[in-house]
């Protein structure tokens, strides 16, 4: 494809900001490629929404999908940017020099076959290829609950708009904080801290989700509104950190966190927690990570301070599903500690099992010594008797002797036994001289 010169005049090297040379402008795939980094979590959770459950929105354009908000007049030479397109072309029949970007268009195009009425860039919101005060319209529909790193993007979103240029955004509003594939970030507190110190709101409308199914879980609201750049500086930004292979943005951050800690992977979980420390507009997704940290690893007191912290940060008092997140991880505190005391009630049950059967075996020791006892007082009783007899025995023989006038001497040394032997062999003696008298 050919990219007018208009749109040519304003492309840039995404880091650097410098004009781009011609070899840059690679466009035979229908698109060019600016992005150098690799799908990130929330990458691979949109392409399977995209690939598998896909639906087209109502409206052959964003004029006919927005039609409870005003939009801004487009001259045929204005640069138009769809922002977070998706699989699909919002700007049919509308005027102006179309630019998509998403940070998923190589993967549309390739595997979805998509194609695009002006020049789509495969790029992240964060980091766009495109001048300063460079375009004139910006449509973010359904994006901002999308990005990996929505202040980054908010800043992207000011920097390259005109100062007379007008953004036309809707978005989710007051989100769930802790969802897999888009932890919710666009609330009242990012409305404070984000929008309405950047830009000017001239036209605003919200209204609640009519699914059932989706506001049960996801979200309270949309919020759709007009915006105008205001002529303020931004914070510093290091469009060399954003553009580094290695980056993780916040949203994947957390995604990856919440998938560790499901899978009991802690010191993984901490490494993604340690990476939004000090990330701007995140802390209250630290303190509820580190939360629902806490409750895997069964530390149940520091749950109770870290949840209070959360109720008292400002996204915890005015996000209605940041409250429902507190809760629910009020609960999850709860089933652990049900399940810890579970747990130690069956280690009890053990140690008394233990301990009955050692008793157990104590009392079949105890019966066995018993018997063992009485047998040993049986044999005691029976040699009792045996000596009581061989008293009787030589009581006899003693007689015996007196009768026939033998005397024992018992200080003689031999031994009781010898001496009966002597005495039995006198007593034959005499019986045999008495037969022969």
């Amino acid at each position: 494809m050919t990219i007018p010169a208009k749109v040519q005049s304003i492309l840039r090297d995404a880091v650097t900001l410098r004009e781009l040379p011609e070899d840059a402008l690679d466009t035979d795939r229908g698109l060019l490629d600016a992005s150098g980094v690799r799908h990130s979590a929330k990458n691979r959770a949109e392409l399977h929404f995209a690939t598998e459950e896909y639906g087209e929105p109502d409206g052959e354009n964003y004029r006919a999908r927005l039609p409870h908000i005003g939009h801004p007049s487009i001259e045929p030479d204005d640069i138009v940017l769809d922002i977070g397109c998706g699989p699909k072309s919002f700007f049919e029949g509308m005027p102006g020099h179309h630019v998509f970007v998403d940070d998923l268009i190589s993967s549309y195009v390739d595997e979805l076959g998509a194609s695009y009425d002006g020049l789509a860039i495969n790029c992240r919101s964060e980091l766009m290829p495109l001048a300063d005060n460079s375009v004139d319209v910006i449509y973010s529909v359904n994006m901002l609950d999308h990005v990996d790193d929505l202040p980054e993007t908010m800043y992207e979103l000011h920097r390259v708009l005109r100062p007379t240029g007008t953004i036309v955004l809707q978005t989710y509003f007051n989100s769930h904080p802790l969802l897999l594939s888009e932890p919710g970030v666009v609330d009242r507190y990012a409305y404070d801290t984000l929008i309405e110190p950047y830009f000017e709101v001239e036209e605003l409308r919200t209204h609640s989700v009519e699914s059932p199914e989706i506001s049960s879980y996801y979200t309270m609201g949309i919020l759709t509104c007009l915006l105008r750049k205001r002529d303020v500086p931004l914070p510093p930004r290091d469009r060399g950190v954003l553009g580094s292979p290695q980056y993780v943005g916040a949203q994947s951050n957390i995604t990856e966190c919440l998938a560790a800690i499901s899978r009991e992977e802690v010191e993984v979980a901490r490494s993604h927690i340690d990476a939004l420390l000090g990330r701007e507009h995140y802390e209250f997704h630290v303190l509820l990570l580190e939360a629902k940290l806490a409750v895997a690893e069964g530390r149940l007191q520091e749950v109770n301070q870290t949840l209070r912290e959360a109720r008292s940060h400002p996204r915890g008092r005015r996000n209605p599903y940041a409250r429902i997140a507190i809760k629910e991880l009020e609960l999850e505190r709860l089933d652990r500690a049900i399940e810890i005391q579970v747990l130690r009630t069956a280690d009890a049950r053990d140690g008394i099992d233990r301990r009955q059967a050692r008793i157990d075996e104590l009392d079949d020791a105890i019966v066995s010594r018993d018997k063992r006892t009485d047998e040993l007082s049986n044999t005691v009783l029976q040699r009792d008797l045996r000596i009581a007899q061989l008293e009787r025995a030589v009581a006899a023989r003693g007689r015996n002797l007196s009768k026939h006038g033998v005397q024992i001497d018992v200080r003689n040394p031999k031994s009781f036994e010898e001496r009966i032997a002597e005495a039995d062999l006198q007593i034959s003696e005499l019986e045999g001289r008495i037969a022969d008298a």
